[in-house]
């Protein structure tokens, strides 16, 4: 969403993980699952006993002990699913949780989380934003995520609230 296929090869640094951060891999619905290869399904299990979300189980990283999303191909830095890859990657470093009031909102991660925008001008992070805003009316995804609960994050304290969602 905030960058095209070549940034997101070059970047790489949304698909690591270190262990106190690895709760926070991918979750992906029962439908956005069923358009990912069979060979792949088999990484993501149900995400706190949901039949209808899942998470994807990272691995270990070739490189170092830290851990990876197993869609990364380490050596191309390609994401094998990269069509039908989840919502969360898609919109990743938006995302969408709970504020502390328990509000659904739009938030981004800090900045400094994220190469891609760390160094973005504010003029070009802000048309992000809007296209991202447009999306979620335009193509119902407030609705679907009403429908997909489990997607909404809980509150992290390293991000920033950017809109309330309604």
């Amino acid at each position: 969403m905030i960058s095209n296929k070549q940034i997101c090869q070059e970047c790489k640094e949304c698909c690591y993980f270190y262990l106190e951060e690895s709760y926070f891999a991918p979750l992906i619905t029962k439908e956005e699952l069923a358009k990912i290869p069979k060979d792949k399904q088999a990484y993501f299990k149900p995400y706190k006993e949901s039949n209808n979300t899942f998470q994807v189980q990272l691995i270990r990283c070739k490189k170092d002990n830290d851990y990876v999303c197993p869609m990364l191909d380490e050596e191309t830095y390609l994401c094998e699913i990269y069509d039908s890859r989840p919502f969360d990657c898609k919109i990743w470093p938006f995302i969408i949780m709970k504020d502390k009031q328990g509000k659904t909102v739009l938030a981004c991660s800090n900045k400094s989380n994220c190469r891609i925008i760390k160094n973005m001008p504010d003029k070009e992070f802000n048309s992000h934003f809007k296209k991202l805003l447009a999306m979620l009316k335009d193509k119902g995804l407030l609705e679907w995520l009403n429908k997909n609960k489990d997607l909404i994050w809980d509150y992290e304290d390293d991000t920033f609230i950017i809109k309330e969602l309604t």
